[in-house]
């Protein structure tokens, strides 16, 4: 829940961002677009973050699944000691 969060306020940092710099290439004449098929240097960005964030977002669940197994080892060595 905390990393889908993290990835919406990122989202709309990006976005805001985005909108505000193509406003002043826009303003100051400078507006240049892809061609046709072409995705935007935006949209390689935003890709390239989004698929940044899958793989940090993996390999914390990753990681924290293997804490998890860690604990529960040590829980059940405990309790096996104790009988």
């Amino acid at each position: 829940m905390r990393n889908r969060l993290c990835l919406s306020y990122f989202l709309k940092f990006f976005f805001s961002f985005r909108a505000l710099q193509e406003s002043y290439l826009t303003s100051s004449g400078n507006s240049h677009c892809s061609t046709p098929g072409e995705p935007s240097s935006f949209e390689k960005d935003l890709q390239l973050a989004m698929e940044l964030s899958v793989r940090e977002q993996e390999e914390r669940e990753k990681q924290r699944r293997e804490e998890e197994d860690a604990e529960l080892q040590q829980v059940l060595q405990l309790s096996l000691v104790e009988k």
